[in-house]
């Protein structure tokens, strides 16, 4: 589900780099989510060609333009995370709830002699990304010691350890050791430990919008919606390994910890064109530019290791220690996104259809820092370019004093391969890997000036990760659900 950002996929437990940027940390700060207001969210994406109140502002700002009269409102989002991750054939689960102010807006028509002018003001809630997972297994074959061995030891002209990764603090806990320049016979040989990872994602995605529409010709509209967006993203995962099984004469336990906080500031524009042929149909263009973000990440990692005496030529048996803390500011681009979508209204239903697609190899870092070089070019090997698709039907029944609302998405993954515990296997992401949204909603209309609308959105999806570079594989099914509550008010 776009709006928590399902993006375990192909991460990483911990970064080998001072820095955290990776494709799934460039998807979260991509990804549009759910969008906005009760009945536009039940109907789902396909609201698109219809577009008839402010939540136009997020679909088709040009939907503004049917708008006759003033409109306020303001809407709550109560959201829940849960999953399942089997590691090593072991299943746990998590979960995480929530809730958020989802949109408040308001509509302004201006009086014209033809067609119409609307402009519309408002705070929109884009995405969370709280997220959870927790992950604990006996692992009779490996160790984050595997892991620990691909980096390169830096000595200092005195020839101390500079602690520049998390290998440099396995060595400095000796948890390894060196010969001739090489990290070598890692304590941890031979797996057999009992592993725990918890990981815990909180944040969310924020816009400030202004939003135009006209008719600049009978039954066609134009509009155009600007973001102002702010975002603030927090990661912490703590990975554990324990010798419970006394395979090793003196180890006990590692624990492997880090943290970063993302701010993020920027901004998009989304045009959009409706036409009305007939009473009937609606027919729906869109277009969102880049958002052209600024980010600045903050990031700690630290390790502590536990021994049951001091190792040779040690002089205690609890490690604790950290890399030095860490800052970076860089650029973020992400893609064009296009929509079509397509309505058709009798007196008693209104159905809907959308289509979107967006080149997720258009993802681009930069900074006058670091090169991100290496990094854009995974982008563009990983990423692909992927569709949307909705479909929405509200009904009117006559004998009900309400509104009844359903909608089916699916998403492609923006992936090109799944991952596989087979060295070398290619294994092309399928509608397997697509996240599908269900939602259902209901309003009731009161002396045609207030509305109460009420959505529940499901959605789930089969994700995959590694715990560290070179673990087994985890497969996740992640599960969201949204309670969307908004009231709106037109005079």
């Amino acid at each position: 589900m776009p709006q928590t950002c399902i993006l375990l996929f192909f991460t990483l437990l911990f970064v080998p780099v001072l820095y955290a940027q990776n494709e799934v940390d460039a998807l979260r700060q991509a990804q549009r989510g759910n969008g906005i207001g009760a009945r536009a969210l039940a109907i789902g994406p396909a609201y698109s060609a219809i577009s008839d109140d402010y939540a136009a502002a997020f679909f088709n700002p040009a939907g503004l333009g049917q708008i006759k009269r003033f409109e306020a409102t303001i809407g709550f989002d109560f959201f829940d995370y849960s999953t399942n991750a089997v590691y090593l054939n072991t299943s746990n689960t998590a979960a995480k709830s929530g809730n958020t102010l989802n949109s408040i807006g308001l509509v302004l028509p201006f009086p014209t002699y033809q067609g119409s002018f609307v402009v519309a003001l408002g705070y929109n809630r884009l995405q969370n990304f709280r997220a959870v997972q927790n992950v604990s297994a006996f692992n009779p074959s490996g160790s984050i010691s595997d892991w620990f061995l691909t980096f390169t030891p830096r000595f200092d002209a005195q020839q101390r350890i500079l602690l520049t990764d998390v290998g440099a603090l396995a060595f400095n806990h000796y948890l390894m050791s060196d010969r001739n320049g090489q990290y070598v016979e890692p304590l941890i040989n031979r797996g057999q430990v009992f592993q725990r990872s918890d990981l815990l994602e909180d944040g969310g995605s924020n816009a400030f919008s202004i939003s135009a529409a006209i008719e600049v010709a009978p039954a066609l509209f134009v509009g155009a919606t600007l973001n102002v967006v702010s975002a603030s993203y927090t990661f912490s995962r703590d990975f554990s390994e324990r010798d419970d099984n006394n395979v090793y004469p003196n180890f006990i336990s590692l624990t492997l910890s880090e943290s970063f906080e993302t701010q993020t500031s920027g901004a998009n524009l989304m045009v959009g064109l409706l036409y009305r042929p007939d009473s009937h149909w609606r027919l729906g263009l869109t277009l969102q530019t880049p958002s052209w973000l600024s980010l600045k990440d903050e990031f700690n990692t630290s390790l502590q290791t536990r021994y049951e005496r001091p190792p040779d030529g040690a002089t205690r048996a609890v490690f604790n220690d950290a890399l030095p803390k860490g800052t970076l500011e860089y650029r973020l681009q992400t893609p064009w996104v296009f929509g079509a979508s397509l309505s058709f209204e009798e007196s008693f239903f209104t159905l809907g259809a959308q289509v979107s697609y967006r080149d997720w190899t258009q993802l681009s870092y930069s900074s006058d820092a670091v090169s991100f070089a290496e990094l854009n070019r995974t982008i563009t090997l990983e990423l692909k370019g992927a569709f949307g698709f909705a479909f929405g039907l509200e009904l009117r029944p006559p004998f009900l004093p309400m509104r009844l609302r359903a909608g089916y998405g699916l998403e492609q993954s923006p992936f090109q391969y799944r991952l596989s515990d087979t060295p070398n296997e290619r294994i092309s992401t399928s509608l397997a890997d697509a996240r599908q949204t269900f939602s259902f909603g209901a309003g009731v209309l009161f002396q045609q000036t207030l509305s109460l609308d009420v959505a529940y959105l499901f959605s789930t999806q089969a994700v995959q990760g590694r715990l560290y570079s070179g673990s087994r594989l985890v497969e996740e099914t992640v599960r969201n659900s949204n309670l969307i509550i908004t009231a709106s008010f037109r005079f």
